[in-house]
């Protein structure tokens, strides 16, 4: 069922330019407030060896399709990153069949007017059906996702994937696939150990496709590889399925070449 996939890794950091005193022929400072790709819309941007490319059709579609930076560059790959310190992050995800899902502070209290930055993503699920989180962006076959979080409520059903299309890990080490009934592990593969996400203990989820391997990682270790995915399996929207759990979600952080016929 599943093939090779054909992908490169990819991985960048938008690097920002600021504005200089005025000398000789340089351009005058912009006013106070302009944003650096305002300050700067001729100067090449690199962004970890990629040129950016601000002003392409896909930038300008991403521009008014996302709500954080994403520093779309020439090779058409893009670099997010969500914190969920502001309300309008929400806007890009599709949240269904969960309890709960919303902006909390540091104690768990909702997100207040005019509160400041210590806030976090607090995901419910029940026992009676599972909930998904959704990515508005469709990735093609070379990515990588990342997710920062802590289970604050777990029971012996509960359960947790991060996925990309079809291709997917549960608690961080058992490779799955997505059915139309939810998740199912790959042929062989082991159940997965899920000790390092009890008890509230925080975790790095991540998942990864490169050069026709799927990797996970946790905590920044590669704990499992495979190359049991193909090309269409691991082209599609990033999202976590969850079920009977309390999941506060630090930071998640996609990279990877968007599909700009799905913008």
């Amino acid at each position: 069922m599943y093939g090779h996939v054909r992908a490169a890794a990819v991985a960048a950091s938008l690097v920002l330019v600021a504005g200089g005193p005025l000398r000789g022929d340089e351009p005058p400072p912009a006013e106070p407030g302009a944003r650096d790709d305002e300050r700067a819309p001729k100067r090449k941007r690199a962004a970890g060896g990629r040129e950016l490319d601000p002003e392409a059709p896909a930038a300008k579609a991403l521009d008014a399709l996302l709500h954080v930076p994403h520093a779309y560059a020439k090779d058409g790959t893009v670099r997010l990153s969500y914190t969920f310190d502001a309300a309008e992050q929400l806007e890009d995800w599709e949240a269904a069949g969960f309890d709960r899902a919303e902006e909390v502070g540091p104690r768990g209290g909702r997100k207040r007017r005019g509160a400041g930055r210590s806030r976090r993503l607090a995901i419910g699920a029940g026992s009676q059906r599972p909930g998904r989180l959704l990515h508005r962006l469709s990735l093609g076959d070379a990515w990588e996702v990342r997710v920062t979080g802590r289970i604050t409520r777990m029971a012996p059903s509960t359960e947790l994937v991060l996925f990309v299309g079809k291709a997917g890990v549960r608690f961080g080490t058992q490779f799955v696939g997505r059915t139309a009934r939810g998740f199912a592990p790959l042929e062989g593969a082991e159940e997965p150990d899920r000790e390092p996400f009890d008890r509230g203990q925080t975790f790095a989820l991540g998942l990864r496709c490169s050069g026709g391997t799927v990797s996970a990682t946790l905590d920044g270790k590669v704990v499992a590889t495979t190359a049991r995915f193909d090309e269409e399996a691991t082209a599609g929207r990033v999202g976590l399925y969850a079920q009977n759990l309390m999941l506060v979600v630090d930071a998640i952080t996609i990279e990877g070449r968007v599909d700009p016929s799905k913008l």
